[in-house]
């Protein structure tokens, strides 16, 4: 088992964001987070990555408590992908895809061969080879969300937790690195917890979802049980009609859609 989560609740201040959440995420498996904004579903990826602290509850991660893994030790186990990071450095993409190295690292200023042959090879796989020696902020929005995942295989990881991976991405781009993240699944045999907001694309890529309300599981269970009109109404507080497809209209609930 990746994670094993019981009872999990966290508080900001004296907002309780989390309430007595559970669930686990098994090896090989893709586990989708659905919900309302501001539900916690960042907060629990957060916690997860050990950038929040104290929460109440029991967590553990890769066989063990949450709370005995040191940070370098538990960045070598799993890869955050977050949802707004900071693009104001000025590293090459290459650069940028060798911070993934820094876990596996004794001396972090001095970079292996080995670590230039993975992030070189990371960029490959996420098709920005010709872009290696760009400055990051000259890439699109699509080419920085493949950098930060090249970025994430350079790190080795067994799990990747993501954070909207798809967002501020046009359709093509959306459907772009959701074939790739599907790709890397099959040839790694990576698990991931990944935050989404269509549920289109949830149905497309993830084996399991985890519906969270106002902080606590509203639902859990097979992708295909849960992405049904009435459970999405209700999750998100719409009128029924607009997740029925109507006559001469795209399903966009149908694996072959696109």
């Amino acid at each position: 088992m990746i994670y094993e989560v019981h009872n999990l609740s966290f508080n900001y201040g004296q907002d309780q964001v989390l309430k007595e959440i559970s669930f686990d995420l098994k090896a090989g498996e893709v586990l989708g987070i659905l919900g309302p904004n501001a539900c916690g579903k960042s907060t629990l990826l957060k916690i997860l990555t050990g950038l929040l602290k104290n929460p109440h509850g029991k967590i553990k991660a890769f066989g063990k408590d949450l709370t005995q893994w040191e940070a370098k030790a538990l960045a070598q186990k799993q890869a955050y992908l977050p949802q707004n990071p900071s693009w104001d450095f000025p590293f090459s993409v290459l650069q940028f895809a060798l911070l993934g190295r820094y876990p596996h690292q004794k001396n972090p200023l001095h970079d292996s061969q080995e670590d230039f042959n993975l992030a070189q090879t990371s960029l490959v796989r996420c098709g920005l080879k010709s872009k290696a020696h760009q400055k990051i902020q000259s890439l699109s929005g699509g080419e920085k969300q493949r950098l930060l995942l090249a970025r994430a295989l350079t790190q080795e990881p067994q799990a990747l937790l993501l954070d909207e991976p798809l967002s501020h991405l046009d359709l093509k781009g959306q459907w772009q690195l959701l074939d790739l993240f599907k790709k890397l699944h099959q040839e790694e045999g990576l698990s991931s917890l990944v935050v989404l907001h269509d549920p289109h694309w949830a149905l497309q890529a993830c084996d399991r979802l985890l519906m969270i309300k106002a902080g606590k599981v509203f639902k859990e269970g097979p992708t295909k049980d849960l992405i049904v009109p009435e459970l999405l109404s209700e999750l998100y507080e719409v009128p029924l009609d607009l997740f029925k497809p109507q006559e001469k209209t795209l399903n966009i609930f149908s694996p072959h859609s696109f």
